[in-house]
C-alpha cells in the first residue's frame, strides 16, 4: 500500500511509471534488453553464465541479422558474407531448441497406466514429495509439476493422470490433459510396471509415443514373465522408486536424451522469443 501511494503521488507530479521490462526496452536497444530479460529468467548458474556469454560474444549480431530481412540489403552483401551468414543461420536453426531452454526449463512428462508409480518416480527424481502417492488407480487427476536442476540444467517434471479407458468424466478429463502434456513435452517418459502383466493399453501407449524413454518400475519385485514376449526396439531402463535403484542412471539417460552435446562455444544462439521469431524469418535465406 505504501509503495502504491508513493507511485501514485509521483505520477501526479508527472513521473512516468514503467515496469522493468518496459524500462529495459526504453533504456537500451531491443536486442540488449532481450538478453537482460533472458538472464533474469535463468534458473541456474550454468544457464545464467551461458546467457551472459551470449550477450558478450557479439553485441551487434542481431542488429546485423535483422537487416538481412531486407532483400535490398541482402543483395548488396558480397558472396562470402552471404555464405557466412547462411552458415550461421543454419547452425542457429540446429541449436534453436537448446537456446530457448537457457531461459526456460526443459519439459519432461511422465506417462503410463494407472498405479505404475508415476507419482513415486517424480518424487524420486526431485528428491522430495511433490506428488501425492496413494495405492489407488486414478488418484492423479491433473498434471502435477515439480522443477529441479540436473547437472546445472533446469528441468520441469510433470506427473500425469494414468492413461486408461474409463467412464469417469473427471478422470477422462485428467487423461486428456495427460495426453496433451505428453504431446508437448521435450521428453516423454513412459513408465511400465514390470511386476504386472502387460496388456493392450501398454501397447497402445508405446505406439502412440514411439520416441518416449521407456522405464521399468518395481524391479525390486519379481517380474511378470509375459514381458519377455514383448519386442522392445530399445530395452527399457530398470528402476525401483521404492529403493532408489536405477534412479541415478535414469537421470543420466534423461540428460543424454535432452542434451547429447553442447553447441560451439562462440555460436550465437536464439534465446528469446524475439530472436526465435527473427530466425524463423531468416530461414528462407538458406533454403
Amino acid at each position: 500500500a505504501a509503495i502504491s501511494r508513493i507511485l501514485a503521488d509521483l505520477e501526479q507530479l508527472g513521473v512516468k511509471v514503467l515496469d522493468w521490462q518496459n524500462y529495459l526496452e526504453q533504456s537500451q536497444n531491443i536486442w540488449g534488453s532481450d538478453y537482460l530479460q533472458a538472464i533474469s529468467c535463468a534458473r541456474t548458474f550454468r544457464t545464467a553464465e551461458l546467457l551472459l556469454h551470449q550477450r558478450q560474444i557479439n553485441p551487434n549480431f542481431w542488429q546485423e541479422f535483422s537487416r538481412c530481412q531486407d532483400s535490398h540489403y541482402w543483395a548488396q552483401l558480397d558472396d562470402e558474407t552471404q555464405l557466412n551468414h547462411r552458415n550461421i543461420i543454419q547452425q542457429m536453426q540446429q541449436w534453436s531448441e537448446f537456446g530457448k531452454h537457457l531461459a526456460s526449463p526443459w519439459n519432461i512428462v511422465i506417462g503410463g497406466l494407472p498405479n505404475v508409480g508415476k507419482s513415486s518416480l517424480i518424487n524420486a527424481i526431485l528428491g522430495y514429495k511433490r506428488a501425492i502417492v496413494v495405492d489407488q488407480p486414478g488418484t492423479t487427476r491433473d498434471v502435477v509439476t515439480g522443477e529441479t536442476a540436473i547437472d546445472g540444467w533446469p528441468v520441469l517434471l510433470s506427473d500425469t493422470a494414468g492413461q486408461r479407458e474409463t467412464g469417469d468424466v473427471l478422470e477422462s478429463a485428467g487423461i486428456d490433459r495427460a495426453i496433451q502434456a505428453m504431446q508437448k513435452a521435450d521428453l516423454q517418459i513412459l513408465l511400465l510396471d514390470r511386476a504386472t502383466a502387460p496388456d493392450q493399453q501398454n501397447q497402445i501407449l508405446m505406439s502412440k509415443f514411439p520416441e518416449a524413454l521407456l522405464v521399468f518400475n518395481k524391479i525390486d519385485i519379481e517380474a511378470d514373465p509375459n514381458w519377455n514376449n514383448i519386442a522392445f526396439q530399445v530395452k527399457p531402463l530398470d528402476v525401483s522408486c521404492e529403493t532408489g535403484q536405477g534412479i541415478e542412471s535414469l537421470i543420466q539417460s534423461i540428460m543424454q536424451k535432452l542434451i547429447p552435446q553442447l553447441p560451439p562455444e562462440n555460436l550465437v544462439l536464439p534465446v528469446t522469443s524475439r530472436q526465435q521469431h527473427l530466425l524463423s524469418k531468416l530461414i528462407p535465406l538458406i533454403q
